[in-house]
């Protein structure tokens, strides 16, 4: 192990006021990254990132969410299953329990 930089992409204001573009991580410091956060970040998906929202993943969206959305690589930009090599084994299971349950309600209301 050994200490790193993790690059932000854009700078924040430090708890003593400065600007840094950058955080320092020594070297066995345990990283958390917060999924259910990112899911519903404002930066990310906009003003009304909170808001239970299906559409906002079936649609082509214009502009800065868009683009921030991008960069979450997950599958349609959202991190509830992880990515890459140790993306969580039950992801389809949960998608097609997921696609069940709406077809039963599309079903029920017609």
């Amino acid at each position: 192990m050994e200490d790193d930089v993790i690059p932000l992409s854009k700078p924040v204001r430090t708890t003593n006021g400065d600007s840094t573009d950058r955080i320092c991580i020594p070297k066995g410091t345990v990283i958390v990254v917060p999924l259910a956060a990112l899911n519903c970040s404002v930066s990310m998906w906009g003003p009304d990132a909170k808001i239970f929202k299906p559409s906002r993943w079936l649609e082509e969206k214009e502009g800065a969410q868009q683009v921030n959305a991008e960069t979450i690589h997950g599958y349609r930009h959202l991190m509830t299953f992880g990515d890459g090599p140790r993306m969580c084994l039950g992801r389809l299971f949960a998608l097609t329990e997921f696609k069940v349950r709406l077809e039963e309600d599309v079903c029920l209301h017609r």
